[in-house]
């Protein structure tokens, strides 16, 4: 799935607390539930994020992009982030089924990662610092040994995590999500409100969506609401609403057989010749152009690949 960045946006995150004791440095949780339960939040430890089941748009820093089933990403620390699993067709009911390592820079010492056995380690951490994406390839390489954190235990449980790891410092099929010059605003202020405004967006962007109701969620007139958006996103309200709508758009050009009027109008613009030039303006590509290019990329037969311990992922 290709992404669809929106540079420069800085939403106000919550600082999430790991619940990891003193006397450990590893989090390990399975996510079985109808809805990411997270807000947009960050923690100083690393994560590991693996998505079995559920599709939707993943925002890290300030790269907003679609993920889905095998989505794998690797996040350095204070890296502000949300999951928003998509609600529309089949998907709409499947619950979000996801597995999260989270671990303590404690884990691995400053001193070890200049040691040269640590060196791709310590540059795979160098790169997180961005949000890592690695492909279906690597997903499938490191999905069992994911899976075996959740009943590893002590030692065992190191020394898993330390072979994931070794992988995905070895994989040469990753990406960086967040721009590289990203850097995050995390204090508190203004948390609820940007919160308001972000899923008001995401929940309706279908349909008709007002910058009245927009800016009465969060009790602002248009004018104080149009410099507070600016300010914390760098984008108009209309910009960032437009993005959205067009990466709901480029998921259904290369997920269903609908034709381009279609889509539009699924996508929440209410002619064609708008849906045409802000496509184009946003992928510098015409919807069209869009497909056709997606489908010459990936012309080899789609089929299911099964791992060993009967994953089944559809990339």
């Amino acid at each position: 799935m290709r992404n669809h960045e929106a540079k420069n946006i800085i939403m106000q995150a919550y600082l999430e607390k790991i619940p990891i004791g003193q006397s450990a440095a590893i989090y390990v949780k399975e996510l079985n539930m109808p809805q990411f339960d997270a807000p947009l939040h960050f923690h100083p430890e690393y994560e590991i994020m693996m998505a079995l089941k559920s599709r939707g748009v993943r925002f890290v820093g300030d790269n907003v992009s679609d993920y889905q089933e095998g989505d794998l990403v690797f996040l350095g620390p204070n890296l502000p982030h949300y999951w928003h699993k998509s609600a529309d067709g089949m998907y709409g009911e499947t619950p979000v089924h996801a597995i999260v390592i989270q671990f303590s820079e404690a884990l691995i010492g400053q001193s070890q990662l200049e040691m040269v056995e640590f060196s791709a380690i310590k540059t795979l951490f160098e790169r997180s610092v961005y949000g890592l994406k690695f492909s279906t390839e690597t997903f499938m390489r490191v999905n069992g040994k994911i899976r075996k954190m959740l009943h590893a235990n002590g030692f065992e449980r190191v020394i898993c995590l330390f072979e994931i790891l070794h992988e995905l410092a070895s994989a040469d099929d990753w990406q960086s999500l967040a721009t590289h010059g990203y850097k995050p605003t995390l204090n508190h202020a203004d948390n609820d409100r940007i919160e308001k405004i972000y899923r008001y967006i995401l929940d309706n962007y279908r349909g008709a969506i007002e910058l009245e109701e927009a800016a009465s969620l969060i009790n602002m007139n248009k004018s104080a609401f149009c410099h507070f958006f600016k300010k914390r996103t760098r984008k108009n309200f209309a910009q960032f609403v437009n993005e959205t709508r067009i990466g709901h758009a480029a998921k259904m050009l290369i997920e269903t057989s609908k034709n381009i009027s279609e889509i539009c109008y699924e996508s929440g613009f209410n002619n064609l010749s708008n849906f045409n030039r802000r496509f184009k303006e946003i992928k510098k590509m015409s919807p069209a152009e869009y497909r056709r290019l997606y489908n010459k990329e990936n012309i080899a037969p789609k089929q299911n690949f099964i791992k060993a311990d009967g994953l089944k992922v559809t990339p």
